[in-house]
């Protein structure tokens, strides 16, 4: 990702912002113009368009995983602790500049937009990916059950990472995401980690049939 201007950056943290208060919808040229107090042509000496602004958003966001993916390799302890680095540092980052999440989590606003969906789902795939290797990691120092692949636990712990997300931009952005959110990893943590008896797919008897990890 080349090096945004100043120029550029001061519309990204505005377009956010905008995004973050009335949603993605209200994120047209003549409200940014106007909260950045120039013209609408001058928007176009930075950006092409909303779409390529989108693009800038959402690559920002992907850089700034990155960074706290590698913060979360560094961080001492198990597997949960480096998890919950990352899990803390993504939820936080989103609960300063709530535009964020709406413009990673509106989905139907990226119909009919291939390239800005693609973005999005690259950044989930990097989270998912991230998440999976501290899994792995746990698993081998025998902090993770393995009745479960690590794909799927990733995926697990991500969904609640969502729910926290999605309920906190449903209560206009309260209580605290990064409380909640953590409060709901402890809980992925304790099934994660669990040694009592799973319930099969089969059935026998009509009543589900117990295994052992």
């Amino acid at each position: 990702m080349e090096a945004l201007t100043q120029g550029q950056k001061r519309i990204i943290e505005t377009s956010v912002s905008i995004i973050g208060s009335h949603g993605l919808k209200a994120l047209t040229t003549s409200r940014l113009a106007k909260a950045l107090r120039v013209t609408e042509p001058a928007l176009y000496r930075h950006f092409q368009g909303k779409s390529e602004m989108l693009s800038a958003i959402l690559g920002n966001l992907a850089e700034s995983l990155r960074s706290l993916i590698v913060v979360s390799e560094k961080t001492p302890g198990s597997a949960f602790d480096r998890i919950e680095s990352l899990y803390r540092g993504y939820l936080t980052m989103l609960a300063q500049s709530p535009g964020l999440s709406t413009a990673l989590f509106s989905d139907e606003q990226f119909e009919g937009h291939p390239k800005l969906a693609a973005k999005v789902a690259s950044i989930l795939d990097l989270l998912h990916a991230a998440v999976t290797r501290h899994i792995e990691n746990g698993m081998r120092e025998g902090q993770v059950r393995t009745d479960v692949t690590a794909s799927e636990a990733a995926w697990a712990i991500i969904g609640t990472m969502r729910l926290a997300i999605t309920r906190w931009r449903l209560a206009k952005c309260r209580p605290d995401l990064v409380t909640q959110g953590i409060k709901a990893l402890k809980l992925t943590q304790l099934l994660l980690t669990s040694t009592q008896p799973r319930f099969a797919s089969s059935t026998k008897g009509g009543h589900y049939v117990a295994q052992n990890p």
